[in-house]
C-alpha cells in the first residue's frame, strides 16, 4: 500500500491513492545505557521517594520529583542527558522535513523529572502544556513474580469525531493506542497528545523519567 503523507506545501500535495492528513508521529526506541548508571539512578530515586513527599500533577499515588533532573551536576544524570539529546536530534531529523529547517541542541530547552509508580498508582489523562514535544524513558521496572503487566500507557486519538462506531475496526481510526512499557524504552510524542498511565496490581515499582522539549527557534523569523 502506497501512502502519501500530506504537508502544508500546496504544490502537488494530494497524490492518487491514499493520502494521510494530520499524522501524529510517535518516536520509539530501546536505549542501551550502562547498567551501573541505571542501578545508581534507580537506588537514588527510590530512596528520595521514601524520604520526601514529592509533587502532584497528573499522578494519583506514586511519587514525582521536582522538574530539575537535567539541572543535576551528577555524573549519571549528565550521561543520561547526553544520550537523550542524541535521540532527540535523531527524532527531529526524521520529523523536520521540507521548509521547516533543521534543529540543533542550542535550539531546545529540556525539562526532566522522575516518576515512581507502585502497585495501583496511575496517571490521569493529560497533555504537556508549555512544550512542543513530551516523552518518557523507562529507567527501571520490577513486577511481582515476573508479571508482564507493567502498567500500560494509553494515547488517545486527538481527532474530534473519530469515535464513531463505524470506525472502530479500522486501523486508521483507533480510539486509543496502548503500549505495555519495558525497561530501557524511550517514547517521544507531541505535547498536545492526551495520554494516561494505567495502574497495575502486579507492579512493585516502575521508575521513569519524564521529559518536556521546548523548541526555542523561531521558524517564522525569516
Amino acid at each position: 500500500m502506497n501512502i502519501n503523507i500530506l504537508s502544508s506545501n500546496v504544490n502537488g500535495n494530494l497524490q492518487p491513492g491514499l493520502n494521510m492528513a494530520f499524522p501524529c508521529p510517535i518516536f520509539f526506541k530501546r536505549l542501551v545505557i550502562s547498567p551501573p548508571i541505571i542501578d545508581k539512578l534507580s537506588k537514588k530515586y527510590l530512596k528520595e521517594a521514601h524520604d520526601t513527599l514529592g509533587t502532584v500533577t497528573s499522578n494519583v499515588g506514586g511519587w514525582r520529583s521536582e522538574e530539575d533532573f537535567f539541572e543535576s551536576t551528577h555524573y549519571e544524570e549528565k550521561q543520561f542527558k547526553m544520550i537523550l539529546q542524541d535521540e532527540i536530534m535523531d527524532m527531529f531529523s526524521q520529523v523536520n522535513t521540507g521548509d521547516q529547517g533543521s534543529i540543533s541542541l542550542s535550539d531546545i530547552d529540556l525539562t526532566g523529572w522522575v516518576n515512581i509508580n507502585f502497585s495501583h498508582d496511575f496517571k490521569k489523562s493529560h497533555v504537556h502544556a508549555g512544550a512542543h514535544w513530551a516523552g518518557v524513558y523507562y529507567l527501571d521496572i520490577k513486577t511481582k513474580n515476573g508479571s508482564q503487566n507493567t502498567g500500560q500507557i494509553d494515547f488517545t486519538d486527538p481527532r474530534n469525531g473519530s469515535f464513531s462506531s463505524y470506525y472502530k475496526n479500522s486501523p486508521f481510526f483507533p480510539p486509543r493506542i496502548s503500549h505495555m512499557p519495558q525497561k530501557g524504552e524511550l517514547i517521544l510524542f507531541p505535547c498536545w497528545l492526551y495520554h494516561n498511565v494505567c495502574p497495575s496490581p502486579d507492579l512493585e515499582y516502575r521508575i521513569s523519567i519524564g521529559v518536556d522539549i521546548l523548541v526555542k527557534k523561531d521558524f517564522y523569523a525569516s
